[in-house]
């Protein structure tokens, strides 16, 4: 038998979480991520109001691991 993997199992939980609750994901993981701007003031790489910068990277790095960016895989699985 083929089990569902647990990143899957992760997946499909967050995308129910965010329908259910009506989340604004990328606000969240953005949010979550700013919880770390006391440890980089200053550091033009960390935070740039003008340009992409790694709090950017970082938020797309998780939404594109959770694959719920352009390729909802959940959606994809449900036909949602």
């Amino acid at each position: 038998m083929n089990y569902p993997a647990a990143d899957l199992i992760l997946k499909i939980a967050v995308s129910k979480m965010v329908r259910k609750y009506d989340i604004d994901l990328d606000d969240l993981i953005y949010d979550t991520i700013s919880d770390y701007d006391q440890f980089f003031e200053g550091d033009n790489e960390w935070f740039d109001e003008e340009d992409t910068d790694m709090k950017d990277s970082l938020r797309d790095q998780v939404l594109e691991s959770l694959q719920l960016d352009q390729n909802d895989t959940v959606a994809l699985i449900f036909g949602r």
